[in-house]
Formats: C-alpha cells, sequence, structure tokens
C-alpha cells in the first residue's frame, strides 16, 4: 500500500487572504472533480485521517476550502455541463491539463471536442488508458512531446506536451498501488500542475477521480479512505500554491450519488479506523492476491506483525482452501472485517456541492469557470 503523506495546510488568515485577491484576478485554475464523494464521506474521511495519523487535531483540506472558501450552486449533471471547457481554455490561449484516474480516451473527450482533440491539443494528459492511447503516446514522442508510460518517467525531463499513461485500463486504487510500477492521482496531478504553472502560465488543469465512486459501490471500505486521503492530498497541494499565488483558482466538485457510508448505531468508529488502518490492500486486491497462491505465503499475509492484513485470523483449513481455490479470499476477509467495522454503505441521493477559493461563483460553479476560459488568457 502506497501512504501519501497530507501536505501541510494552509494558515486560515493566508487563505482568506489569498481569496480575495485571487478572485479578482485569477489566471491558473485547478478544479478536483471528486465523483462519489459528498459531505459524509468528507467527515468520515477526517476521522480516518485523524486516527490513522495519530492526530485528533487533523484538519483536512477539505476544511480549510469550505471554511475558507465559498460554496457554489451545482447541478447534477455539473460534469457534463462541463463539456469542451478545456477546448475553450485552449482556444483562448491558457495551456490545459486533464488528470484522471480511468482511461483518458473515454472521459478526456469531455473536456475537449474528442479525442483526437485532447490527444492533440492537451498540454498534460495524465492517467489510465496505456492500451487505447498507446498510438498517440507514439506520436506525440516522435513530434517531439514527452510520453510516459511508467512510473520512472515522471522523473524524465520534460519536453513539450504530455501524455503520461499509468495503467492500461484504469488506475488502481491508491491503496493498491505499486509504486515502482504505476503513479497514481496525486502524483500526476503534482506534476501536471508544475509543468502547467512553470514561468507563470496561464493554465486550467481538471483532476478526475472515480475511485472513491467504485469503492462506495462495491462497498470497498479499506480502498474508501485510502482513496480519500489521495483525494485531500491532491486539494492540499493546489491550496498550499495558492498561498503562494493570488492569481489561483481551486475548485473542489464534490458530485454526491446514490451511495453513502454511515456507521451503524452504536458502532466504534475509533476503533473501525485503526483496524482499516491495519489493512494494505483493499477487499478486491485481497481475492486477487491470494487466488493460486500457496499456504505459506497466505500464512505471511497475515502475519500479526509485517503482514499485508495484520489480525486477520484464518484457520489452517481456510488457508488450505483458498490455496486449493475452493474458497474465495474477498469473501472471507469481508466476512472477518465488516462485522466487525459496522460500516453501513446506504442507498440514498446525496446532492452535489461544490467550494471554491479564489474563483467567483455566486452564480454557480460551472457558469464561473466557462466565463473565465471564454475570455482570452493574461
Amino acid at each position: 500500500m502506497k501512504k501519501l503523506i497530507l501536505p501541510v495546510l494552509l494558515a486560515a488568515g493566508a487563505l482568506a487572504t489569498n481569496t480575495v485577491a485571487a478572485e479578482a484576478a485569477a489566471k491558473q485554475y485547478v478544479v478536483v472533480i471528486a465523483e462519489g464523494t459528498s459531505p459524509q464521506v468528507l467527515e468520515l474521511g477526517k476521522g480516518y485521517l485523524r486516527k490513522s495519523d495519530e492526530d485528533p487535531e487533523l484538519v483536512t483540506a477539505f476544511d480549510s476550502l469550505m471554511e475558507m472558501g465559498k460554496a457554489a450552486p451545482v447541478g447534477a449533471n455539473a460534469i457534463a455541463e462541463m463539456n469542451g471547457l478545456l477546448e475553450t481554455a485552449e482556444q483562448n490561449g491558457f495551456q490545459t491539463g486533464f488528470i484522471t484516474t480511468t482511461d483518458v480516451t473515454k472521459v478526456a473527450p469531455l473536456f475537449y471536442s474528442n479525442v483526437a482533440s485532447a490527444m492533440a491539443k492537451g498540454d498534460f494528459i495524465g492517467g489510465g488508458g496505456r492500451t487505447s492511447a498507446a498510438t498517440a503516446g507514439a506520436a506525440l514522442k516522435a513530434a517531439g512531446g514527452t510520453y510516459i508510460a511508467d512510473a520512472d518517467g515522471l522523473a524524465e525531463e520534460i519536453k513539450g506536451r504530455v501524455l503520461a499513461l499509468q495503467a492500461d485500463g484504469d488506475l488502481s486504487y491508491a491503496i493498491d498501488r505499486m509504486p515502482e510500477t504505476e503513479s497514481g492521482l496525486a502524483e500526476l496531478a503534482t506534476l501536471a500542475m508544475d509543468v502547467l504553472g512553470e514561468n507563470d502560465t496561464p493554465y486550467v488543469l481538471v483532476v478526475h477521480d472515480t475511485l472513491v465512486k467504485k469503492a462506495l459501490d462495491t462497498k470497498d471500505t479499506p480502498a474508501l479512505f485510502e482513496q480519500f486521503r489521495e483525494l485531500n492530498s491532491i486539494l492540499g497541494d493546489a491550496l498550499a500554491r495558492q498561498e503562494d499565488n493570488a492569481q489561483m483558482g481551486v475548485a473542489a466538485l464534490l458530485t454526491g450519488g446514490e451511495v453513502v457510508p454511515q456507521f451503524q448505531t452504536g458502532a466504534d468508529a475509533n476503533g473501525a479506523f485503526f483496524t482499516i488502518s491495519s489493512l494494505r490492500k483493499s477487499f478486491t486486491a485481497v481475492g486477487t492476491a491470494l487466488k493460486g497462491e500457496s499456504v505459506e505465503n497466505i500464512t505471511i499475509f497475515v502475519d500479526p506483525i509485517e503482514g499485508e492484513y495484520r489480525g486477520w485470523k484464518l484457520s489452517d483449513a481456510q488457508k488450505s482452501q483458498i490455496a486449493a481455490g475452493t474458497l474465495n479470499a474477498e469473501t472471507v476477509a469481508r466476512s472477518a472485517y465488516e462485522p466487525v467495522l459496522r460500516l453501513d454503505f446506504a442507498r440514498t441521493n446525496a446532492a452535489p456541492v461544490a467550494y471554491t477559493s479564489g474563483i467567483a461563483a455566486s452564480a454557480g460553479l460551472v457558469p464561473a469557470l466557462k466565463a473565465a476560459v471564454s475570455s482570452p488568457a493574461k
């Protein structure tokens, strides 16, 4: 599991001062789109970080944005309403970037006019989709740009436009990612902000996460909380940059959705957070990791001190059945932990919400962004 370090959050006074200045003249924009994320996810995510990081006073980046920024009206179809946002920004002289946890060829066309436009005009495109966009990567490299097809490539010299593809399909959950082979959303977002913002260049960067929603839909508790950590890290990075850049605007769109996590009545939330923090893989990845493994390797996996799932008490019979392929490890893991964690995934309708800092969006987030990119970059 790759644990991301939470950036140092901003002092409230500094953020307030820069917010006023930035609203007057923002020319660099970072928009974080968190699919499936709701206020309930934010609150539970904060509780998890406070317990796992042993910091009961921890303030998340989302807390800082909500406290010092402003709520912006947003509709249920906000993502679709952003159609062509980056295409328009590029036409008006902004550098543009799009980072996603999914296949870039499936989602980037929404923000540009089509796949070809995204590949030809995007200054920094990153995420999954190595299989579907390999030809575009080779063409970009031949034309003098930078094609990054693995984790090591992020350390190479950047030349021209960038296409950074870190997985054949979608990116892995943050908790399951192998840093030797796959860089994640946070690393890609950091590099994009570095590259696009060089020399104070005007830019618009959209960072798009679908993995919180995936974790909620599949009721994968360990994946959910570590994915929140990654999102919080990205937003914290953007807000920290804004502290030193009065012309930067930051927005977070939480799309809400049909699944909301909540502890059962009487559940020990802190105890659950402590247990979750000891799990080094998602429930889904447990099934994949232990499929076809020997009893010896399964025993190492559940070692109480150094194992990936410390404290998971598997009987010798269960280990033998998993090794033989007659018992699914994910099913066993869920049956062991879910009754202890007592976290429900309620079917409901969490409305989308948005918050901004340095972007005047009283009439709505999407209209504000469209208005910002419709004028020539300065």
